[in-house]
C-alpha cells in the first residue's frame, strides 16, 4: 500500500517525533532510553515477533489507538528498538495525520505499512523516529555525559551504532545553522 507522504523536511520530521513522546508522556531513563514496549501499549498498540519467513509487513494499523508491530526474530534488540519507532512515525504521520488532513474527506479505515521501503513517507517515519528515540535534550545530556563517544552512546541508548552516528550528524549540521 503507497502512503502519501506529508511533505516534511528531515528536520520537520524528526521535530515531530520529540512532539510526539512529549504529548504521549513518553519517558527516558537515566541514560537517555525509551522502554519501547510499554510505551507501545500505552499508546494501544502490540509487538509482534515473526519467523522471518512470515515477516511481510512492518505494521498493521486497524484503527486509531489499535495497532500491531511487527518484529523479525533474527534482528538485534537495538534494531527492533529502531524499527519500532519507524513504524510509530508512520502510525503518527500517516496513518492519524492523514486521517484528520485528508483534504476529500476519505479517510481510511486501516493501513499496512510495508517493512522495507524507500519512499518518502519511509525517509519521512524514519527521521521522526530519530527524533523520537533520541530528542535534542536527552541526546545533548548524552553527548556531553559520553563526551560524544559513539560507541558508549549507541550502548547507553540500546540504539545501533548507525543510528547514533546519524543523530550526531544531524546535531552537528543543526548547531551549524545557529552558528
Amino acid at each position: 500500500m503507497i502512503h502519501r507522504p506529508l511533505g516534511l523536511t528531515s528536520e520537520e520530521a524528526m521535530a515531530s517525533g520529540e512532539v510526539f513522546g512529549l504529548e504521549h508522556g513518553v519517558t527516558y531513563d537515566q541514560q537517555g532510553k525509551i522502554q519501547m514496549d510499554r510505551f507501545v501499549r500505552k499508546l494501544g498498540g502490540t509487538v509482534c515477533i515473526l519467523s522471518n519467513s512470515h515477516y511481510d509487513d512492518l505494521m498493521y494499523v486497524y484503527d486509531e489507538n489499535r495497532f500491531q508491530v511487527n518484529l523479525a526474530d533474527n534482528t538485534s534488540h537495538r534494531l527492533d528498538r529502531f524499527t519500532i519507532a519507524r513504524a510509530l512515525g508512520h502510525y503518527e504521520l500517516h496513518f492519524i495525520r492523514a486521517r484528520a488532513t485528508s483534504a476529500d474527506g476519505v479517510t481510511p479505515a486501516q493501513a499496512i505499512f510495508e517493512k522495507n521501503g524507500l519512499s518518502e513517507a519511509d525517509r519521512e517515519a524514519h527521521d521522526f523516529a530519530v527524533g523520537l528515540l533520541l530528542p535534542t535534550k536527552v541526546f545533548r545530556a548524552l553527548y556531553d555525559r559520553t563526551h560524544g563517544e559513539v560507541s558508549r552512546m549507541a550502548e547507553q541508548t540500546d540504539l545501533p551504532v548507525w543510528l547514533v552516528e546519524e543523530r550526531l550528524e544531524m546535531y552537528a549540521t543543526s548547531q551549524k545553522k545557529l552558528a
